[in-house]
């Protein structure tokens, strides 16, 4: 259901039936159906009903907007608005400056680098998506990055080497992205939480530049 829904930009209707929510008058009714029934089809029955139900409990959590259906009466038990609620003035002026002030001392601090990789993000405006290139490195003793990859090749990074990408994924928004690198990717070895606390910032940066036809510049 998550890979499905995160592929594209879209509106998704999911419509299930009431008896695999656990409500007891469906559970009743779905008991009697079951004691009428052989055994391997009780558990079939049951299993059906239980694997169901908690998909049915993800949708539930992940759904912007819930109708139910009771008696022929449509209720509402869930609705989140997409649009977000202003609960003060925009920052601008010296306060805005100085944000950007922030931000700029943080940015000349040495970075802690990911042991067995980096990771370049960029934006595709035409294409509509945002990239995180994943390339697999090591530091040898003196700087220089060394590719994985390739045997014996050295690219030194301040002499603008770049190395060939492991590992790339496409996504529309950070959160996709994020999710495609630290929960989907069975092998990622990415395990500094400073690296990836880092990323989190960059893919934030590209998806508002993205969103806005802006450019962007990783840190």
């Amino acid at each position: 259901f998550d890979l499905l829904t995160s592929q594209r930009d879209a509106t998704f209707v999911v419509v299930t039936p009431a008896i695999e929510k656990g409500d007891f008058a469906s559970r009743r009714i779905l008991d009697v159906k079951i004691a009428s029934t052989s055994r391997a089809e009780q558990q079939r029955m049951r299993r059906r009903s239980n694997a169901l139900g908690l998909l049915n409990q993800h949708i539930l959590e992940q759904s912007q907007h819930v109708v139910e259906m009771l008696n022929g009466e449509p209720s509402h038990p869930k609705h989140v608005s997409t649009t977000p609620q202003r609960l003060a003035e925009p920052v601008v002026g010296e306060q805005l400056l100085e944000l950007h002030a922030i931000d700029h001392v943080l940015s000349s601090r040495p970075l802690q680098l990911e042991a067995q990789g980096y990771v370049e993000i960029g934006v595709r405006w035409r294409d509509g998506f945002i990239f995180a290139k994943f390339s697999s490195s090591l530091v040898d003793d003196d700087g220089n990055i060394l590719d994985l990859d390739a045997k014996g090749t050295v690219a030194p990074v301040d002499e603008g080497g770049e190395l060939e990408a492991t590992r790339v994924f496409f996504g529309r928004t950070a959160k996709q992205l994020s999710v495609e690198i630290f929960e989907r990717w069975n092998d990622c070895p990415i395990t500094s939480v400073v690296y990836a606390a880092y990323l989190g910032r960059e893919l934030q940066k590209a998806e508002l530049a993205l969103r806005n036809g802006t450019s962007y510049l990783q840190d």
